[in-house]
């Protein structure tokens, strides 16, 4: 099942400084679903959170056993970011129970979360609102047929428009490149996506494996192609992505 590391960060994200830009980043990383490496994926990703001083990661596929839940491994994550969310998606494998995470280290004003439309394996999101910025974190639906995925990304674009904020920035695993033929809701609707590189490791080096990454809309938001930073690598099938964001002050 298609898996990521992505990354941005935010400083000072419950009030935005008055000055005309803050730098920001994220990190979002799939860290495909085994409770045995957990642990071990958690240590390294906050390992490289704290040396690139993240602010907020958003993670898919964390699973625990079905029957017999254990999350005392994300207590490795409270440490660094305490203002953590989890959001439990699907059964997954028959045996474990799979979630979403996103935490950060400033208290946002308003949490969300949801279930996406139908698909096989049922899918969520998680929001994050801060006072110019609204950041989110999902996993798009992995099956062949793209109608999911379709009714899932229109879904999020109708809810994001309800924001008080303008600048969204909406992170995860898509399973579906900027160049697939769902992602066209997105730019229809003036979304610019971040996705740098090939990050599924067991497809060919081709740009319909850019699945995971970023999209970003709004005016008060900007990136760069060249301000990516490569994630060292954890127990997972795909690769990660950092990238450094500019959110202007507006008046």
């Amino acid at each position: 099942m298609p898996i990521i590391v992505c990354l941005i960060l935010l400083s000072a994200l419950n009030v935005w400084p008055k000055g005309p830009s803050t730098n920001l980043r994220l990190l979002t990383q799939n860290i495909q679903c085994n409770p045995a490496t957990n642990a071990s994926n958690l240590r390294k990703l906050v390992t490289f959170a704290n040396s690139q001083n993240i602010d907020v990661l958003a993670i898919q596929e964390f699973c625990t056993d079905l029957n017999h839940a254990d999350f005392r491994n994300l207590d490795i994550l409270k440490a660094s970011f305490p203002y953590l969310y989890l959001y439990f998606t699907h059964p997954a494998y028959d045996k474990y129970a799979e979630y979403l995470i996103v935490a950060s280290k400033s208290p946002p004003i308003k949490y969300l979360e949801g279930k996406l439309p139908r698909s096989p394996l049922q899918r969520g999101y998680q929001a994050l609102l801060f006072s110019d910025i609204a950041i989110l974190n999902t996993h798009l639906s992995h099956v062949s047929d793209s109608i999911y995925r379709i009714n899932q990304i229109n879904f999020l674009i109708a809810l994001t428009d309800k924001f008080k904020t303008s600048n969204i920035v909406l992170m995860g695993d898509f399973n579906s490149s900027p160049f697939s033929p769902e992602s066209e809701a997105f730019w229809q609707n003036f979304w610019r996506p971040l996705f740098p590189y090939a990050t599924y490791f067991d497809k060919t080096n081709n740009r319909h494996t850019w699945i995971d990454g970023l999209w970003l809309k709004g005016q008060g938001i900007h990136f760069s192609q060249q301000s990516t930073i490569p994630v060292p690598r954890i127990d997972s099938d795909h690769r990660g992505i950092s990238a450094q964001i500019l959110l202007n002050s507006l008046p």
